[in-house]
């Protein structure tokens, strides 16, 4: 693998299909199925202190979700490693990176205008990327917090595919967004399922903390994080009461403390739901108790992250 000519100041590298590239030059196919069919596999992580946070789980988790949408990837989890760890390597060494690693079955050759062949044209597509992380870019979200809306949009049932797989099938997400920036610019929308049970925020668990404890939904219905369980074991080791149940609206309405959790900003605290003020409006304690647990364990207050 040869280098490529150096990215600007602030821009990352990419990995395509085992070729590196600075990220303004990353390409994929129009024919490919992650565009034809929307078969994308993704996961995302970040570094703190120039390490990857639990890269292993995240790397688990995106082999596994390849493995169940039956796309053959045609590198080792040790190569993959390789490539993250040569991708961070790659930035300076006070920077903080974020990492998607992506996948889809490769080029459908129809699209790709080759009529004598039938299915895919070449092995899947793999696709590590890395984006710049500024300090401080989530310090708004730590000290005003997040606005919730409801979005009329269902979160795709379970019986279409599972949830514990991730992937970049998003029209949902996407409609839903479009929604709640309509009613609330600094919105983000929650999502039901069909039976009305709270499943996820885009791109986000949803947490919340009744009369202590704190309450997530049910692990069957969302795709299990790996910032929620980072937090679920923060919660046990604090004291704090940590349990997963079908949670409805009703819920929503008796909780004294509402924050998400992804992968790039950890753990934010909810302010307004659905324009209604969460508890006195400001972060509260149990957010507070976790956002410096969750601090202590990567090295450096969040906001400064």
């Amino acid at each position: 693998m040869s280098d490529a000519g150096q990215p600007a100041v602030g821009e990352g590298w990419a990995y395509i299909n085992g070729k590196l590239v600075p990220l303004r030059d990353a390409r994929l196919h129009v024919a490919d199925a992650g565009f034809v069919y929307g078969a994308t596999v993704s996961d995302v992580l970040r570094s703190f202190g120039h390490r990857w946070f639990r890269f292993d789980d995240h790397l688990n988790r995106f082999l596994n979700s390849c493995r169940y949408v039956g796309i053959c990837l045609p590198y080792s989890r040790g190569e993959l490693t390789g490539l993250a760890q040569d991708l961070l390597a790659r930035a300076p060494a006070d920077a903080e990176l974020g990492l998607v690693l992506l996948a889809t079955p490769g080029t459908m050759a129809l699209y790709a205008g080759i009529t004598e062949q039938h299915g895919l044209t070449a092995p899947a597509t793999v696709v590590l990327h890395t984006f710049p992380l500024p300090r401080g870019r989530f310090r708004a979200l730590y000290r005003e917090g997040i606005h919730l809306v409801v979005a009329p949009q269902r979160q795709v049932p379970v019986d279409c595919w599972d949830p514990k797989a991730k992937c970049r099938s998003r029209l949902h997400w996407w409609l839903a967004q479009q929604y709640v920036r309509g009613i609330d610019p600094n919105a983000v929308p929650l999502l039901l399922d069909h039976q009305g049970n709270l499943t996820e925020s885009s791109a986000a668990n949803v947490l919340l903390v009744i009369n202590g404890s704190v309450y997530c939904p049910s692990p069957e219905r969302i795709l299990w994080g790996i910032s929620l369980d980072t937090t679920a074991n923060l919660c046990r080791r604090l004291g704090i009461r940590f349990e997963t149940r079908p949670l409805q609206l009703y819920h929503v309405a008796l909780a004294d403390e509402i924050f998400l959790t992804n992968s790039l900003y950890s753990i934010a605290p909810v302010t307004r739901f659905s324009g209604r003020p969460v508890g006195e409006g400001t972060p509260g304690a149990v957010f507070r108790r976790l956002y410096e647990a969750w601090s202590e364990l990567v090295g450096t207050p969040l906001a400064d992250a």
